[in-house]
């Protein structure tokens, strides 16, 4: 199944070190997608991972989960904001994950200013 291919790609590169691999591996996992078991615990360590080294699409994630809970995963909206601000500094303003983050930024009233000034905070 394509799915399952997918997930060993990720796997693999993950493994080599891809901050995308790791986004991607952990998205399967939130889910429970392409042959995994749903394990948010897994999902949150490797979102969090990515983030730490950068991967602006893992900060946009795992900021919204960390804002919403999604998964059971405890509340943090101080840290879903820093992800947020990380994450806008860095993603395509034309992208729907930097959409994301300026809405995230938005519900926790983190909004004042531009979302470029904001990043810079």
């Amino acid at each position: 199944e394509d799915s399952t291919l997918a997930v060993r790609y990720y796997s693999r590169s993950a493994d080599g070190g891809s901050r995308a691999g790791l986004n991607n591996l952990a998205r399967q996992y939130f889910f429970g997608s392409g042959g995994l078991p749903e394990d948010v615990a897994v999902a949150v360590r490797l979102y969090s991972l990515a983030a730490d080294q950068g991967e602006d699409a893992s900060m946009s994630e795992f900021g919204q989960i960390l804002e919403t809970g999604d998964g059971g995963v405890a509340r943090d909206a101080a840290r879903a904001v820093e992800l947020y601000r990380l994450a806008c500094a860095t993603l395509p303003v034309v992208s729907s994950s930097y959409k994301d983050c300026v809405e995230g930024l938005s519900r926790l009233g983190a909004d004042e200013g531009s979302p470029e000034e904001l990043a810079r905070l």
